[in-house]
């Protein structure tokens, strides 16, 4: 199975957390079972609240789903 896959059959079961957690936490106790998957989310929240920032973001998302 590839991360993304056990990651959605994770969230699918119901994640074990407590409430209290935030994304980050979340994402950091799990960076060894998703080394390849963690960077991506713990990258996106720790994310500016700055339009500009958010443009270049999307900028480069959409560069990398084009195959650029």
């Amino acid at each position: 199975d590839t991360e993304l896959e056990r990651y959605k059959s994770e969230i699918n079961k119901g994640v074990d957390w407590k409430c209290d957690n935030t994304g980050i936490q979340y994402w950091l106790s799990r960076e060894q079972s998703y080394p390849i998957l963690a960077p991506i989310p713990l990258d996106l929240i720790s994310a500016l609240a700055s339009e500009a920032y958010v443009q270049r973001v999307f900028s480069v998302c959409g560069d990398l789903c084009a195959g650029k």
